[in-house]
């Protein structure tokens, strides 16, 4: 009796062998294609990120007399409509208001303090608009 259950032994060893090593090996290919998967989501986020945020560029930063207002002049990509154009943020403190007065077709501007909330925006046709930081300004 006892070389029977050795002969059924044997014969159930090499299924084993073969039925374990198909799980491994699917087993690998699903982590595999888990992990490919995973960082091509991954790479498409970064680069979605890197897209959005890249465009822009401080291109000068003017305080008015006090230091406590911060105007930026900022280059916005514009995509395909215009070379270049320039957006005007404000910051308040730790507060930065974005896009407030945007000049389209020019990479620059010129800003000139008038007082202490007034300011000039030139832009290279030699264009001026007066602008009152306190219009921007968040009220609590």
């Amino acid at each position: 009796m006892q070389q029977g259950q050795s002969n059924s032994d044997k014969t159930r060893s090499p299924k084993r062998s073969v039925i374990l090593a198909i799980l491994i090996t699917v087993g690998a290919v699903a982590i595999l294609g888990c992990l490919y998967f995973g960082l091509q989501i991954a790479s498409g986020i970064a680069l979605g990120i890197a897209m959005s945020s890249g465009g822009d560029t401080v291109l000068h930063s003017d305080p008015n007399p006090d230091n406590s207002i911060i105007v930026h002049a900022v280059s916005d990509n514009c995509g395909a409509t215009c070379d270049c154009s320039t957006r005007i943020d404000i910051t308040f403190g730790q507060e930065t208001r974005k896009g407030v007065y945007r000049v389209k077709d020019a990479c620059d501007v010129e800003i000139n303090w008038l007082d202490q909330y007034r300011f000039e925006v030139i832009d290279k046709w030699g264009e001026t608009v007066v602008l009152d930081a306190r219009d921007f300004e968040s009220k609590p």
